[in-house]
């Protein structure tokens, strides 16, 4: 199997994970009595509660020393994907421009838990290092996608205006033209 049947049959996985697990939407409500505990933990400790913490700390703890340990000259690709009715992909080479991709990902905090559904829509970023690893990052809607646990996210909006430019003007920001466009085929 090569490179493009292995994302192909990836893609489709993908794509069918976030069917079955829908996304964004209706928060997890607290259950009166841990929402009692809560305020009264706060009251006790007298510091303020913040549930968002780095995007980071809901991956696994692989990804996690991976974004510790971030090196653009590593990265041999980043691949967005742009999930829906059709498959949108971008390539990107530059490690200048990885970087800036993985230091807007980087600026993003999560807060609660989140379920709903929201099948046709989906945002995937897959950089893959010389070594063939590859880290994959998935959003749907306004959550991260970690082992089908939905995260509503904050502080995103330097990756999504990093993605519109990408989108609108793929080799001045740093992008190669989809294939799909290359060949004219819709």
């Amino acid at each position: 199997m090569n490179h493009a049947e292995k994302r192909i049959l990836l893609s489709s996985a993908l794509a069918l994970a976030l069917f079955l697990s829908g996304c964004a939407g209706k928060k997890e409500q607290p259950s009166p009595a841990a929402q009692a505990t809560a305020e009264e933990e706060m009251v006790e400790t007298e510091t303020e509660y913040v549930p968002e913490r780095p995007i980071w700390q809901v991956m696994g703890s692989d990804v996690q020393v991976w974004a510790e340990q971030f090196d653009p000259e590593k990265v041999d690709v980043l691949t967005y994907s742009i999930l829906g009715e059709s498959r949108e992909e971008f390539t990107i080479l530059d490690s200048e421009r990885i970087l800036s991709f993985f230091d807007a990902i980087n600026q993003i905090t999560v807060a609660e838990r989140a379920e709903g559904y929201a099948a046709d829509a989906g945002d995937v970023f897959c950089f893959t290092m010389k070594d063939g690893e590859e880290v994959t990052i998935e959003f749907c809607l306004s959550c991260v996608v970690t082992d089908r646990v939905l995260y509503e996210t904050q502080n995103a909006e330097a990756l999504w205006d990093l993605t519109g430019k990408l989108i609108e003007e793929p080799e001045q920001a740093g992008g190669e033209i989809p294939a799909h466009q290359e060949t004219g085929q819709n």
